[in-house]
């Protein structure tokens, strides 16, 4: 196994076709940020002995410093790396976020991710992290592995979900979101790749880096981030924007685990942030209705009239008849149990539009687009994951 720094690279280059993976980055971000120093492990003979034994020393939970030797790589991105790791104490598994110093504004990112991973412990539905450290070429966040993957490898494996997983899985999100948002955090890159499931079904909410803190009702920030199909029209609009726009995202995953295919699409990203500010959805007539409801209140372009708008609006989510069959306590305590994953009965294939399986067959690989401009449907320029 080749040593822990020298798998850690930057990813290549933007692409120039549209991406679900792709995220886009606003260099001009008007944050204000304050410094959450990360512990720092002892420089040189640690870093020295990561690069023999293709193994990390950190700070653990509690006094005595911890080793986690790697075991095979779970995702990479244009900040780093993620490593299944193996506490070798306890042999209990670890997923190691490791990110290097020397790609582009990762001081920023990787202190935002930390805060908001420290301010979310208490929440079920967002991933745990146990620890964070530092060495001189790198930051470590240590955090709960969640076997079950990524709801995008989910829907790969089964081929789009059932209504019922479908509004299981977005109560789970309502939650989390709702979490966030009285901490006042906005994601801002809500998709599926950042939804991992555990082994019981339950999922975890991850990936903080571009997430803005500080808003609470009534606040707003303008800078431009996120992943192009899950973008909501403020953002690519330039215009001040809060909460919304993560239960824009919602929707978004909400249509894509149901029908295989985004609400919005374009051969290039230009196409689909035209397609993001000016056209309408296509829902199948097979869609149950209250379904269909629920798509079209989240993913209204104007913001204000959105569900979910407001301090209090996730209330309405919950109250829309979607979920009314849904045991809210059941679910914010997880003793609901989550259904199996199951593929939805396909329908004859009436129309144009892709099924599942072609919609998944086609997804390009993960590619980071780079940094540059802030994006905009007429003139959009995309930033880097």
């Amino acid at each position: 196994m080749k040593s822990l720094f020298s798998k850690i690279r930057q990813i290549g280059t933007s692409p120039k076709k549209p991406n679900e993976n792709s995220e886009i980055h606003s260099d001009d971000d008007d944050d204000s940020r304050k410094d959450y120093p990360f512990p720092r492990v002892a420089q040189s003979r640690n870093d020295s002995r990561v690069e023999v034994a293709q193994s990390v020393y950190g700070r653990g939970t509690g006094k005595h410093a911890v080793k986690f030797i790697v075991q095979d790589i779970l995702g990479k991105g244009h900040y780093g790396m993620v490593f299944l790791a193996l506490e070798e104490t306890t042999g209990r598994l670890f997923a190691v976020k490791v990110m290097k110093k020397e790609v582009r504004n990762i001081n920023k990112y990787a202190h935002i991710e930390e805060a908001v991973l420290r301010m979310t412990r208490v929440c079920p539905f967002i991933i745990h992290m146990f620890s964070s450290f530092q060495t001189t070429n790198s930051f470590y966040l240590v955090m709960e592995y969640a076997e079950g993957g990524n709801l995008k490898q989910v829907i790969d494996e089964y081929g789009c979900l059932t209504i019922n997983s479908a509004r299981f899985l977005a109560a789970e999100l309502i939650l989390a979101l709702h979490f966030l948002h009285g901490n006042g955090v906005i994601h801002r890159d809500l998709k599926i790749q950042n939804i991992l499931m555990t082994g019981n079904r339950h999922l975890r909410l991850i990936d903080f880096g571009l997430s803005r803190m500080d808003i609470y009702d009534g606040d707003t920030t303008n800078s431009g981030c996120g992943t192009p199909f899950y973008m909501a029209p403020e953002i690519l609009r330039r215009i001040p924007y809060s909460h919304e726009v993560d239960w824009w995202a919602l929707g978004v995953v909400l249509y894509k685990i149901i029908t295989g295919t985004f609400p919005f699409m374009g051969k290039t990203n230009p196409e689909v942030f035209v397609a993001v500010t000016r056209d309408s959805v296509y829902y199948d007539p097979h869609l149950p209705a209250d379904l269909v409801s629920l798509f079209k209140g989240l993913l209204r372009k104007n913001p204000s009239k959105r569900l979910g708008y407001g301090n209090e609006g996730w209330r309405q989510i919950q109250a829309h008849t979607f979920f009314s069959s849904m045991d809210w306590q059941g679910v914010s305590t997880q003793t609901l149990a989550a259904p199996p994953y199951e593929r939805m009965p396909e329908e004859p294939d009436t129309d144009t539009h892709d099924s599942c399986e072609s919609i998944h067959s086609a997804d390009s690989p993960d590619q980071a687009i780079q940094p540059g401009s802030q994006p905009g449907p007429s003139e959009p320029t995309l930033h880097g994951q």
